[in-house]
């Protein structure tokens, strides 16, 4: 992050980058994190300095009607057909990134044979992502629905997921349901959210935690991260097995909300 660096530090990557042999070739790549350079002068200066020496280019996300759009077309060149609500089923499934769900729409069509891809198809056949999952499972633990819990977890950990990657993506599923618990007790919608938080892109996250935090209780919520926030910090200093340290975050949760209930 060019706004974390010092003064001397700053200055010694811009002498660094137009001292460069022309051997070399040096990528600068922020893909998680939203670049405005009409509010950050230390990126728009940075930025122009290196256009002088090679180039600044911009992949803007596309939207997810975009990426609909995007499906529905491909769906045809594959000799099937997807309708609108089925390719945002889709989407709320594998995320928004547009490889994945190219090679789950391959898939899908060659499953259909001809025949249009149905929502049954979907969600049948196609593996949703960590992000998805890491929701279902907030909200398996929150409904009170412990096998399906633990049986999501187990099917995370057997696709051989980074298991802190994993538990990041649990606290994010949870830190999403709460601020919307939060907004909603303070009378605020969606929108009030998505102007608060960077969720370009994600949208469906929020839509998806105003449409279901209604039924869990702001204590419930923080004990579950609380335990999150425990089994972070055994995963990345302690020696015992990570699906153990997880299975027993997940265990934890599941005590915390039926004493928060009680």
């Amino acid at each position: 992050d060019l706004e974390k660096l010092g003064k001397s530090q700053l200055k010694q990557l811009e002498q660094m980058i137009q001292d460069l042999p022309e051997t070399t070739i040096l990528i600068f790549w922020y893909p998680g994190r939203e670049v405005i350079l009409k509010k950050s002068s230390t990126y728009r200066n940075f930025s122009k300095l290196v256009e002088k020496i090679g180039c600044v280019t911009e992949f803007v996300l596309k939207t997810r009607s975009d990426l609909v759009k995007i499906l529905c077309k491909q769906a045809e060149k594959l000799g099937s057909a997807i309708s609108t609500k089925a390719a945002y089923d889709l989407i709320d499934l594998c995320g928004t990134e547009l490889n994945s769900l190219l090679h789950e729409l391959d898939k899908l069509a060659f499953y259909a044979l001809g025949r249009e891809i149905t929502r049954d198809d979907i969600f049948q056949l196609v593996t949703p992502s960590v992000e998805s999952s890491s929701f279902d499972l907030a909200k398996a633990v929150l409904q009170g629905q412990y096998q399906k819990a633990f049986q999501i977890l187990d099917r995370l950990l057997s696709q051989q997921q980074d298991e802190i990657l994993l538990l990041s993506a649990m606290n994010t599923s949870f830190l999403d349901i709460y601020r919307a618990r939060a907004a909603q007790s303070a009378g605020q919608n969606e929108d009030a959210i998505l102007q608060a938080y960077s969720y370009k892109g994600r949208e469906f996250r929020m839509r998806n935690a105003m449409r279901d935090c209604s039924r869990f209780s702001m204590g419930q919520i923080k004990r579950c991260l609380d335990c999150l926030m425990e089994a972070d910090i055994k995963l990345k200093s302690s020696r015992v097995d990570h699906r153990i340290i997880l299975e027993t975050a997940v265990g934890k949760m599941i005590l915390a909300r039926q004493e928060v209930k009680g």
